[in-house]
């Protein structure tokens, strides 16, 4: 495409290029009328004259701009001038996620934890409005200046009615991007939000490991690993982390959807939970044990990755691409040489470790139980001259009667300590700190409501008449002492919208909420404190 820097484009003025790929080309542009900077995405010149392409593309502009949430990067405009197609959308100037990772490698907990919730916000809040993105990877993942993360490129969503793809999307055709794609899309079947949990999945492992779950030199052994074999498990290329991260990266990479998280939001719960607990989710000497049988039997406890594992092979990303039907921006792709697959490391039981094959454990047989044998030893007979009777002594019956009760006592105390721990561990179940399983969270139902976050819709009037599809604007004040961390908008207990807060103690904020049937509309606006919820406030709508 020819550099349009300094030209007029419909009422924008092109200043720069600042991303291209094989599809678009977008630049920083300014927008006059509104006296600000916009991102603009022109699409190539050979697609623009493709009618086919040309109808996929209006229908994201117009997916795109149904969707207002905090996390997903907002449309401005569509227009078309003199051949040329073009997207406004707002300006987002930290980069991607896919240079972050170039740059970092593995990024902290804290840091993954808040791009998960924000990614996961913005799914949860595209899935129930029925669109999956499909193509969510790295560089579709913008960063602003704080390093918050903003969903772009919904491309090639599709809005799930019930009814087959036709028209914008071929039949039997692969549309993603291998790396991130789910079984279901390699063998082009119909998808839905849980497929873009796979792909928060693969997005979650690379963030914690540094590397991409599954990697190969040809597109057949990267159909094949995400269809059939299990990723390397975390904690062999991570001892740090805790076993309990395992089931969560399990069940996000699960190969059969339905086995998979049902919500976004529910597997960003699960990650927060597993990697927010204090307990060691592996011994050392577990660690010690693994490394020792990688030893023996010859095989990496690790596989070694390709030192130009950084780089992929540009024909081959063509190829996916193209067949894909997406722009071919370069994503973290780590090689495994085919002749060396890695080594899946099963976890030992702790107290029942597995020995390499060949070497079967038997414990030592205990001792054969012999009573002690006690000889009896007569008294020596001490013979006087005279026949003088024994001679009794005298029992302290006050000091046998204090030792008999003293003992007693001892004896009661130790049975209710026995019943206390015991009922204990029924009821703390996995709360034990070193068990090294999850931690319950804290209930909320035994914190006293004055100390919990106080939450107040201040307008609109609570059963105010609305009309069908008119955006409302809800405003609310919220206020806790130690600091509200989010607030969340739900109806009927779901999610609907979450607005993240760094430990305010207090937050005046709103939420635009966008009816979309008639009758009775009842809205619950929550305030939180990390896991802490606040009283819900509850506001009703009439929708006309």
């Amino acid at each position: 495409m020819t550099d349009l820097s300094g030209k007029q484009l419909g009422p924008y003025e092109l200043i720069e290029p600042i991303g291209r790929g094989g599809m678009a080309t977008v630049y920083r542009a300014r927008q006059p009328s509104m006296e600000r900077e916009v991102a603009i995405k022109i699409i190539a010149d050979h697609l623009a004259a493709d009618d086919e392409f040309m109808r996929r593309f209006q229908r994201e502009a117009q997916i795109i701009a149904q969707l207002n949430h905090p996390h997903i990067v907002p449309v401005y405009d569509f227009g078309r001038d003199n051949g040329s197609a073009y997207l406004v959308m707002r300006l987002i100037e930290g980069g991607n996620l896919a240079t972050e990772l170039r740059r970092e490698g593995s990024l902290p907990v804290a840091r993954v934890l808040r791009l998960t919730r924000q990614i996961a916000s913005a799914l949860a809040y595209a899935h129930q409005r029925g669109i999956v993105h499909r193509d969510l990877k790295p560089t579709n993942i913008l960063l602003d200046a704080d390093g918050d993360a903003y969903l772009t490129d919904f491309g090639i969503a599709k809005m799930l009615g019930g009814q087959p793809t036709t028209g914008l999307t071929a039949e039997g055709s692969v549309m993603g991007t291998p790396t991130y794609m789910a079984p279901e899309q390699w063998r082009a079947e119909p998808v839905d939000g849980r497929t873009d949990i796979y792909a928060l999945g693969v997005l979650i492992y690379q963030m914690l490991l540094g590397q991409v779950p599954f990697a190969a030199e040809t597109p057949h052994g990267l159909m094949y690993q995400h269809l059939d074999v299990r990723p390397p498990a975390p904690h062999t290329i991570k001892p740090s982390l805790p076993a309990s991260i395992e089931p969560v990266i399990d069940r996000a990479l699960a190969k059969n959807r339905e086995d998979r998280y049902p919500s976004a939001l529910d597997l960003a719960n699960d990650l927060e939970r597993v990697l927010q607990t204090q307990a060691p989710g592996r011994l050392p000497e577990q660690t010690l044990f693994d490394e020792q049988q990688a030893v023996d039997s010859g095989v990496p406890l690790r596989p070694e990755r390709d030192p130009n594992a950084e780089a992929l092979d540009d024909e081959i990303e063509r190829d996916l691409m193209a067949r894909a039907g997406e722009d071919d921006d370069p994503d973290l792709q780590p090689t495994i040489p085919p002749t060396q697959p890695p080594h899946y490391a099963e976890v030992p039981t702790v107290g029942e470790p597995t020995l390499p094959a060949g070497q079967g454990y038997s414990a030592p047989p205990p001792p054969a139980y012999e009573p002690p044998v006690y000889e009896y030893q007569p008294e020596p007979v001490v013979e006087t001259p005279y026949d003088v009777p024994p001679v009794e002594e005298p029992r302290d019956a006050t000091m046998e009667r204090a030792l008999w009760i003293g003992g007693a006592l001892v004896a009661g105390i130790v049975l209710i300590v026995i019943v206390v721990l015991l009922g204990s561990a029924l009821i703390g179940g996995d709360d034990d700190p070193g068990s090294g399983g999850p931690t319950a969270p804290p209930a909320t139902n035994t914190i006293p409501a004055e100390l919990r976050p106080a939450l107040t819709i201040q307008s609109p009037a609570d059963n105010t008449q609305v009309s069908l599809g008119d955006p409302v604007t809800i405003d609310f004040s919220a206020t806790d002492r130690e600091g509200i961390t989010r607030v969340e908008l739900r109806r009927f207990n779901i999610p609907l919208d979450t607005l993240f807060v760094q430990n305010q103690a207090r937050f005046d904020g709103e939420f635009t909420y966008t009816p979309d049937s008639t009758g009775s509309h009842t809205l619950d606006i929550i305030a939180f404190r990390n896991d802490i919820p606040g009283e819900p406030d509850t506001i009703t709508l009439f929708v006309r």
